[in-house]
């Protein structure tokens, strides 16, 4: 008997111990939170900064080479007078170039435009020599000769144009070996072998007196002048308003009339000398405005 109990004990005790194994290997057990294993992280290289390389100082420019400067200054001027050149044919040919009319020997003798490079006492001048002539930079024209102003508009700036180009080019050393500017020749030596006397001194005649006088809306300005009896005096007149009767001077010196016309802007001189004392009249042709001078 009790070796049966024994054994249904143990069957039972079997079929307990089943059942728990079946439960457990239908069901795993799983980690709510996965557990992952830290990897450390590969260092970075470091980070080289380049140093930049020493710079070089910049190469010093070639100094320019003075044959081709003088060159390209003769260039210069060559191309201004080839343009410029017509003016110089039109408004000076006939007194400063060989063969013309008026081509005498004394303004040949100063500026010679037959061929060019120009010849003449003023050849290395020429620029501030025609600049003066004509006016340009300022001042008052004198050429050409008998139309002074001529040169104008255009035709003034080319030879502007050029005198500018002369110049630029002689400062800067292109017109070497050209005869010096203003070279007039000196006298001749003397060949006599005697000494030479000298001459009979002779009293210089005393200088002029000289008064300006003005045509304007007020009339003669000034109106009286004094002047000393006996000696030289040169009265100026100019008129400097176009609208007046004052277009001329009218007076009686020692019982001689003179009469002068006097231009817009064109200074007139009447040298005299006044024999007599008192007072000598003086005013326009239809005298409408006068003056008066008192010899002393």
């Amino acid at each position: 008997m009790n070796r049966s109990i024994l054994v249904t004990f143990l069957s039972f005790a079997a079929a307990c111990g089943g059942g728990s194994s079946m439960s457990g290997s239908s069901t795993p057990i799983v980690d709510p939170i996965p557990m992952i294993e830290a990897r450390p992280e590969p260092a970075a290289d470091p980070v080289v900064v380049a140093e930049p390389a020493p710079s070089e100082p910049p190469a010093a420019p070639a100094a320019p080479d003075p044959a081709t400067v003088k060159a390209e200054l003769l260039a210069t001027e060559t191309t201004a007078y080839d343009r410029a050149k017509p003016v110089f044919e039109k408004h000076c040919a006939g007194c400063h170039s060989k063969g013309q009319k008026g081509a005498k020997a004394k303004p040949l003798g100063h500026l010679d435009i037959t061929t060019y490079p120009f010849g003449g006492h003023h050849a290395t001048e020429v620029g501030t020599t025609v600049r003066t002539a004509l006016g340009i930079g300022g001042g008052k024209p004198t050429m050409p000769k008998g139309k002074a102003g001529a040169v104008a508009g255009d035709e003034l700036a080319l030879v502007a144009a050029w005198a500018d180009a002369f110049d630029a080019a002689h400062a800067g050393g292109a017109h070497e070996g050209r005869v010096p500017g203003h070279d007039h020749p000196g006298p001749a030596a003397p060949t006599a072998t005697k000494p030479a006397q000298p001459k009979p001194t002779q009293p210089k005649p005393a200088a002029a007196i000289r008064i300006q006088i003005a045509v304007t809306r007020a009339g003669f300005e000034p109106k009286n002048v004094d002047v000393p009896r006996g000696k030289p005096v040169i009265l100026r007149f100019e008129r400097q308003i176009e609208r007046t009767c004052g277009t001329e001077v009218v007076m009686v010196v020692d019982g001689k009339k003179i009469v002068k016309d006097l231009p817009l802007n064109t200074p007139v001189e009447l040298a005299l000398t006044f024999r007599t004392a008192g007072v000598v009249k003086y005013s326009c042709a239809m005298d409408m405005i006068r003056g008066t001078i008192t010899v002393q």
